[in-house]
């Protein structure tokens, strides 16, 4: 039974619908993604990760809060099941594709007071390093970047930091995100798609010239202030993209620019 089929799940439910491993069709199916599958699954691991440490995050700061977390605990465990699952599956579809990945993943985690200041911070960094062991001129002829075998659609830096100050009913905090520069994607979003033409015909008019200008990857602020009224409601001001950077996940998708929310939380 899924949600859209009942609002809530029962304490039974929620103890036998847990995400389920790879079976050995799905596994055999991982090997024959296409690109647009494989690049699917890559957006989403990495959505599905951001989801998992966010709530791990939220997880701690309750539990040391005395409250329940349970239930935040246990979306984490299934976030990282899924996590897992998709690691699995582009694993096998990078072999398939002869590719290799490597890197490595930190992060860190802190809560404590500086008089009678709370203070809770979150930091994680990912490096990869995702090449291509295939050789063949005809397979990396594809790459927009012809001088390299990273694999396309792929970042090798990857951070994100939080840091949130508490001080009675009052709440201010900060975050940032970066990624580094998608060096390759697919040649033909940059390429004349029939030069023979005496007028230019492209996918994406100006996309080329775009990622020549900003290649130094995508860095993005955001704030947020809260004050919490009788331990009931809590009101809260959220700025994305404070900076108002110009921010692309990948070619032709721009990002939305700063944007304010006014934000009302109640317990009941």
């Amino acid at each position: 039974m899924s949600v859209t089929e009942k609002e809530f799940l029962t304490d039974e439910e929620l103890a036998v619908t847990t995400a389920a491993k790879l079976g050995k069709d799905l596994k055999l199916a991982s090997g024959h993604l296409g690109k647009d599958e494989g690049r699917f699954l890559v957006q989403q691991y990495y959505t599905v990760q951001e989801n998992r440490i966010a709530a791990q995050h939220q997880a701690r700061k309750l539990q040391e809060a005395n409250k329940p977390y349970d239930l935040i605990k246990y979306v984490s465990s299934q976030m990282a099941l899924i996590e897992f699952q998709i690691k699995n599956s582009l694993d096998i579809w990078t072999n398939n594709q002869k590719a290799r990945i490597s890197g490595l993943d930190l992060s860190f985690n802190s809560a404590g007071k500086l008089g009678k200041v709370e203070l809770v911070s979150l930091i994680g960094y990912t490096y990869m390093n995702p090449i291509s062991l295939n050789s063949n001129p005809q397979y990396t002829a594809n790459f927009s970047d012809t001088s390299t075998n990273m694999l396309k659609y792929r970042f090798k830096h990857l951070a994100k930091a939080d840091i949130e100050a508490n001080y009675q009913k009052w709440s201010v905090g900060a975050s940032l995100r970066y990624n580094s520069f998608m060096r390759n994607i697919d040649r033909v979003f940059e390429d004349d798609l029939d030069p023979s033409l005496t007028s230019e015909v492209y996918i994406l008019p100006g996309l080329k010239a775009y990622r020549q200008q900003f290649n130094q990857g995508n860095l993005v602020f955001d704030a947020r202030f809260a004050y919490t009224l009788k331990d009931q409601y809590r009101i809260s001001f959220i700025v994305n993209n404070l900076l108002n950077a110009e921010v692309t996940s990948r070619p032709g998708d721009i990002q939305a620019p700063r944007n304010f929310i006014v934000q009302l939380q109640a317990k009941f």
